[in-house]
């Protein structure tokens, strides 16, 4: 304890209070005017003893960046290639520059809320930051398993809240609308894709996988099974698991799409790897669909819809068909019935009218 005088006759002393878990920097703060030296003493001891008390004051023992090499190693084998690539980069853009020098088992719960303010203030969706914080939530539960850290400051960070998206659909009209402009102009291929997306509301990443050779013309079937995936880093193609176990399946086709599938299959004989909407030479033009989207939908008038929303559409229509829940998950390709019912509970019809009649008619 070194309490100093001034030449004025006050007391004054300098402390150092531990780490900063946010910069590894050792914390110094300085206290003077104190009347009597005892009045030092005690603030001295004070404040050390507050220090002490908290975990975050404690000598650094382990490296952030570390931490964040040996989750990344980890998460790589347990999840998609493509799934790796988006949390690599929300990992290195948003978590590692931040906490370039943060001490993992320093942080505290008003560190990270503190981060997520941050994030906030970035203007990124609501979906995004609670993806982030949910990453360095898991991050810590590696370090916890790994490396024998105590306490994960991410624990009861409250999510923010994400406002759904509003569901839009097309109705078979609208979709005829938008399909007959364009089947003027553009050729069978682009024609197929849009028709084969509104009649099987597959993902777009399973459309663009798809070869002839999963197509069971016999038994009017498709058999989903595989990803066309694009690696930003790499700057090339790859295919891909599905997005789930349940996302292998295979559904049925109607009349029209196997009719098209035959005319383009005739047209496009040396696609490369077979697939349906490629050409002799490269993998699908991803950006050609969405701009002939865009294109249509301005010529046309119609509700501006995005490509995912051709899925919520044939959803919908399957529900007007009277389609049970059940079906709707295994043609969807849904991991879980629940994902159903968050998804399109809403669009279902209230079975309570009908319920009262036939205990009407029981009673």
């Amino acid at each position: 304890m070194n309490i100093k005088r001034h030449d004025n006759g006050s007391y004054y002393f300098s402390i150092s209070l531990g780490v900063n878990p946010l910069n590894g920097k050792r914390k110094q703060t300085m206290r003077s005017g104190f009347k009597t030296k005892r009045e030092a003493q005690n603030c001295y001891i004070e404040l050390k003893a507050k220090a002490y008390n908290k975990p975050e004051l404690v000598k650094a023992t382990f490296d952030f960046q570390q931490l964040i090499h040996d989750f990344l190693h980890t998460h790589k084998k347990k999840v998609r290639t493509s799934t790796y690539n988006d949390n690599e980069s929300k990992i290195n853009r948003h978590i590692a520059s931040y906490f370039e020098k943060a001490i993992p088992d320093k942080l505290t719960f008003d560190d990270v809320e503190a981060f997520q303010q941050v994030l906030m203030n970035k203007s990124l969706s609501a979906n995004t930051v609670n993806k982030i914080i949910l990453l360095l939530k898991q991050m810590y539960e590696h370090a916890i398993t790994h490396h024998k850290l105590e306490y994960n400051p991410c624990e009861h960070i409250v999510p923010l809240s994400v406002d759904k998206r509003i569901m839009k659909i097309w109705t078979p009209q609208q979709f005829d609308i938008f399909i007959t402009a364009l089947s003027k102009k553009e050729n069978i291929q682009d024609i197929l894709y849009f028709t084969m997306a509104y009649a099987t509301g597959a993902r777009r990443s399973e459309l663009l996988a798809c070869s002839f050779d999963d197509i069971d013309f016999h038994l009017k079937q498709w058999r989903i099974h595989r990803t066309l995936q694009w690696d930003k880093k790499l700057k090339q193609f790859y295919f891909s698991d599905t997005k789930n176990q349940s996302s292998r399946r295979t559904i049925t086709l109607p009349d029209k799409v196997l009719t098209m599938l035959k005319q383009v299959q005739a047209e496009y004989p040396n696609n490369l790897h077979q697939l349906v909407f490629a050409n002799p030479f490269d993998f699908p033009p991803m950006r050609h669909y969405q701009v002939l989207l865009d294109k249509y939908i301005k010529e046309t008038k119609l509700e501006p819809i995005r490509f995912h929303d051709f899925r919520h559409s044939h959803a919908s229509l399957l529900i007007h068909l009277r389609q049970s829940e059940l079906v709707l998950k295994e043609r969807l390709g849904h991991s879980s019935i629940k994902t159903t019912y968050d998804v399109y509970g809403h669009l279902f019809p209230n079975q309570q009218h009908e319920l009262a009649q036939s205990l009407n008619e029981l009673l």
